[in-house]
Parts: C-alpha cells; sequence; structure tokens
C-alpha cells in the first residue's frame, strides 16, 4: 500500500503496524512440536506436541477466542490416538489475556494438570480484583475497545488488531510453581519451571523444554520497551 492509500485520519505508522498485524494472522509451525495461533486476540497461544495430545499455553483473552482459536488449530493439527486431546494447560501469568479463554477449551472431562506460577490467585485478586472496575474502565481508554474498527475508530492496539471480546473465565490452576526451578513432566513432555515475580506481573513463569531446545518468556522478551506502567493502572513492573 502506498503513502497515498493510507487514511489521512490514521497515523502513516500505526496503519503499517496494523496492516502487519492483519497479514500475520494464523497458525505457525514454530519448529517441529511447536505450533503458535498469532492474531486471533492480544496475545497468542503456544501448542506443543505430547506423547497422546497437546499442551496449551495462554489460552488468550475470552472464552470465545480460546474456543475459536483451538477449532481452527485442530483442523490443521493431526490427530493422536484418533483424537485431539489437550493434556495440559500453562497460564505464564496472571493477567487476563492469558488465561481467560480457559473455560473455551477446558471443559468438565478434563483430567490433566493446569499449572500456574507462584502466588497467582494472590495476583489476580490484589490487581484485577481489588482494582479491577477502575481499571476496566481505563483499559477502555488504553485498548480503544469501545471504538469500531474503522479509519477514524481503532485501526491497530500494539498488541494486535484488537482484543477479543466475551466472557473472560478462568478454570483454577491445580499446579503451582512455588520454587525458583521446578522440573515437570507433562504426558512425556519435561519442562523447566522458573518463576519470574514482578517483572511484566506479579505472578510469573517462564519455561525450558530441551527436546525442543525452546525457551518460552511469554512477554519478557521482545523487540519493544518494556511496559513498565500501564495506562489501565497495573501494579509497577520491575524494570
Amino acid at each position: 500500500m502506498s503513502v497515498d492509500e493510507i487514511p489521512n485520519t490514521v497515523n502513516p505508522s500505526l496503519f503499517r503496524q496494523g496492516m502487519v498485524n492483519y497479514e500475520a494472522n494464523g497458525l505457525y509451525k514454530v519448529r517441529d512440536g511447536i505450533w503458535q495461533v498469532r492474531g486471533a486476540d492480544i496475545t497468542n497461544m503456544t501448542i506443543y506436541r505430547t506423547d497422546n495430545g497437546y499442551l496449551i499455553h495462554d489460552p488468550l483473552l475470552t472464552e470465545a477466542a480460546g474456543s475459536a482459536a483451538w477449532e481452527f488449530a485442530k483442523a490443521h493439527l493431526p490427530k493422536i490416538n484418533g483424537e485431539h486431546k489437550i493434556t495440559g494447560v500453562i497460564y505464564s501469568h496472571s493477567h487476563q489475556d492469558h488465561f481467560g479463554g480457559s473455560r473455551g477449551i477446558i471443559d468438565e472431562s478434563f483430567d490433566g494438570p493446569i499449572i500456574a506460577p507462584d502466588g497467582f490467585m494472590e495476583a489476580i485478586a490484589a490487581e484485577a480484583m481489588v482494582g479491577g472496575n477502575a481499571m476496566s474502565r481505563r483499559a477502555q481508554y488504553q485498548y480503544g475497545s469501545t471504538l469500531p474498527a474503522s479509519e477514524t475508530g481503532i485501526v491497530d492496539n500494539a498488541l494486535g488488531l484488537s482484543h477479543s471480546h466475551g466472557a473472560v473465565t478462568l478454570v483454577p490452576h491445580t499446579v503451582e510453581i512455588n520454587e525458583r526451578e521446578e522440573w515437570h513432566n507433562i504426558d512425556g513432555l519435561d519442562i523447566l519451571f522458573i518463576n519470574m515475580p514482578d517483572a511484566e506481573a506479579p505472578s510469573e513463569h517462564i519455561h525450558w523444554i530441551p527436546a525442543y531446545k525452546a525457551l518460552h518468556t511469554a512477554e519478557l522478551t521482545y523487540d519493544g520497551q518494556h511496559n513498565i506502567y500501564t495506562f489501565r493502572g497495573a501494579k509497577i513492573r520491575d524494570a
């Protein structure tokens, strides 16, 4: 798209970023055994192959987005033992866009581990519930969530074109990483979890998977300035 075709109501750099986000959505194969659904929300859903199914990392912001992303992935991922079984779920940290879609992928029959970092529930209560109403209102300004998608409304909100809409859910975790470093085996996949509290969130961990030579740091490593204080008023992060 040429400069002349960019609407004069939108900053050209913002419009270009919106185009990049628009064109980059889909299911990506990161390497053998690892896939990501990108562009379905303001976060990515990472999917790991395990012995008997798939391990889901961060099921997006809303139930609808989590369900849609997993259904889309299943259309392209091979069945294992005749099905697309979810063998475990990981919440990387205590922000809603990383656990809010949990009910979209976890039903009452789920019997796998749901893993979260140390102090996960306490962090959600302290940050989202106590200041939740005020932060929700301010988030409308931060993300432009009440604006229509148009050249005079929301074009892009940096992390993605826009966040998903619908119910934000939370299926409680069943395994909590309390030590600084802990090894866990999830359906045949060895994973080293490392707690990183007060980094991007009060409760957060990263993990290393030797079999895939993969380090997943969620939002702690990216090509931009570290988000120290958000417009919505979340707790100040450790720079």
